[in-house]
């Protein structure tokens, strides 16, 4: 099959998951591959439009103020079609199984446990809290680091079903905590997504390593980093139904803020300091007292390291922690995506992201910066009707006279009333980046948005 055919599979929904992950290896290896892939997403949503207003027998307008809106319309669709493509990267790798929440927030990813398949002894014991059995394995030598079928641990288990005193047995003999699951997950990313805070301490006081990133690119503070929202609460669901267990979401909230200051804590404390690192140095070298103190005198600022998640894909997939860690390693905030110049802020205007966004405002991003097509932070908040974003962009001092290549300012974007044709647009473009559009809010979010940029324009002084 040739690479056109495998586009035209994927955006008729008909392609395997083979099929797709060839798609992907393809697009990141080819760039020729990705211009197309663009003009198929753009082809697309105007083919979905059109066949919409055939369906109702609706003609195009054909009043100049009409034709400006229409032409608008496909511009937007063109011009933000290249956010959704590189957003695949991330929805892609995603299992097609999981939950539409690839972007929502950080988490353990597309988990699963067959329980018929935990049919040896120790592993069953661990899941349903057995320690007279867990005990008995022990006895008889088990290895205790096995995993099974689905590629947990005993721990792992343990951990996921909150069964305390078969945690402390295995760690008691020599069971690790560092193990991954498939989606690269310790039994503390378990433990600390699933609000177990006094399993969170008993497994960092067995030395479980707090710096260890899944396949996502989150250290188990990342997943306690982001506030509550609706689609947190439906990947909490999901796990239920998988594992089949009941959570207190209460109980989480309040443990997420405990957890990650244990983390803090744990991570503040790891290892030797750099002045201790430094005076140890100078003591070696000089064999004398002396060396210690001029070591101690010499202030040193230790320098963060970068995550091995980059900052636009952290910035993508909500990882809070991974951007401060940017942040503190000096990164470059103003890095921009290959595809289609997005900054991280931008990206993070677009999918609403507000921590990440007043993040990397207060660690002076560039306000002003523009992708390909001229997009500026405000004109990504005010397509996707981001308010909250668009009043901290303001408060931070934003132009709001910045136009695109095509000259339209942010306030240009939601103007015009919410047709059906941007109706069409907003359903196509959230349909690909797998986020939940909500008609009315949107429209109500539009008007909001619009009756603030008014108002910032008629109070500025001129």
């Amino acid at each position: 099959m040739n690479h056109d055919d495998l586009i035209v599979k994927y955006f008729n929904g008909i392609a395997s998951p083979e099929e797709v992950r060839k798609l992907e290896e393809q697009l990141l290896q080819k760039e020729t591959l990705q211009e197309r892939f663009i003009e198929q997403a753009e082809l697309d949503g105007f083919l979905y439009q059109e066949s919409h207003r055939s369906v109702e027998q609706a003609p195009w307008p054909s009043s100049p103020v009409q034709k400006k809106i229409d032409r608008k319309i496909l511009r937007w669709s063109a011009e933000l079609i290249s956010v959704a493509a590189l957003a695949l990267f991330v929805i892609l790798y995603m299992p097609l199984s999981s939950p539409k929440l690839a972007i929502a927030n950080p988490s353990l990813g597309d988990v699963s446990i067959d329980r018929s398949r935990i049919d040896t002894a120790l592993w069953q014991a661990s899941a349903t809290g057995d320690k007279t059995t867990v005990l008995a394995e022990i006895n008889r030598g088990a290895e205790l680091d096995a995993k099974n079928a689905d590629g947990l641990t005993a721990m792992h288990l343990a951990v996921l079903y909150g069964h305390r005193e078969i945690i402390d047995l295995l760690i008691s003999n020599g069971a690790s905590t560092d193990h991954t699951d498939p989606r690269g997950n310790t039994s503390l990313h378990i433990a600390a997504f699933l609000g177990r805070w006094l399993i969170v301490e008993e497994l960092l006081q067995a030395g479980s390593d707090a710096r260890i990133r899944n396949n996502d690119g989150f250290n188990p503070d990342d997943l306690v980093a982001l506030s509550w929202n609706p689609s947190l609460e439906r990947y909490y669901r999901y796990l239920e139904e998988t594992f089949h267990f009941e959570l207190d979401y209460e109980s989480i909230k309040r443990a997420r803020p405990i957890i990650r200051r244990t983390i803090t804590k744990t991570l503040n404390r790891d290892g030797p300091t750099e002045t201790e690192l430094l005076s140890q140095s100078f003591a070696n070298m000089t064999g004398s007292l002396l060396g210690s103190t001029l070591a101690k005198a010499i202030p040193v600022t230790p320098q963060a390291k970068p995550p091995s998640v980059s900052l636009l894909q952290a910035t993508l997939t909500g990882n809070i922690g991974a951007v401060q860690q940017h942040i503190d390693a000096g990164s470059d905030l103003n890095v921009k995506s290959e595809f289609d110049g997005s900054t991280p802020l931008i990206l993070a205007c677009c999918f609403g992201r507000v921590e990440l966004v007043e993040l990397l405002l207060n660690a002076g991003v560039e306000l002003e910066a523009k992708n390909h097509s001229d997009y500026s932070a405000l004109h990504a908040a005010a397509f996707f009707c981001q308010v909250e974003i668009i009043e901290r962009l303001l408060g931070a001092g934003i132009k709001t006279d910045s136009v695109d290549q095509n000259g339209d300012t942010a306030l240009d974007m939601v103007s015009s009333p919410f047709s059906e044709e941007i109706h069409s647009v907003y359903r196509h473009l959230y349909g690909m980046l797998r986020m939940e559009l909500d008609v009315p809010s949107t429209i109500k979010r539009r008007q909001q948005i619009r009756d603030i940029l008014v108002e910032n324009l008629q109070t500025k002084p001129q």
